[in-house]
C-alpha cells in the first residue's frame, strides 16, 4: 500500500511511513485504515491523502482516533 499524505513529498509505502513515525510493528496492525471509494484517504498519526485534503476556503473533516 502507498500512502501520498504531503503534496511536496514523494509517495511512500505505508511501512515506511509506519516506521519512520516510529510506531512498533504490532500496533502497525491495529491502525485503522481510512478509505473513500479504492483510495487510502487517512491513517491516523501520519495523515490526510494530499488529493483529499480541504483548501483553506473549503470546509472539511477531522478526524481523532483515541487509542485505549
Amino acid at each position: 500500500e502507498r500512502f501520498k499524505p504531503n503534496a511536496l513529498r514523494p509517495t511512500r509505502t505505508l511501512k515506511h511511513l509506519l516506521q519512520e513515525d516510529n510506531m512498533p510493528p504490532w500496533q502497525r496492525v491495529k491502525i485503522p485504515l481510512i478509505y473513500w471509494n479504492d483510495t487510502l484517504a487517512c491513517v491516523p498519526n501520519i495523515g490526510v491523502a494530499h488529493e483529499l485534503q480541504a483548501s483553506e476556503a473549503e470546509m472539511g473533516l477531522q478526524i481523532t482516533w483515541l487509542d485505549n
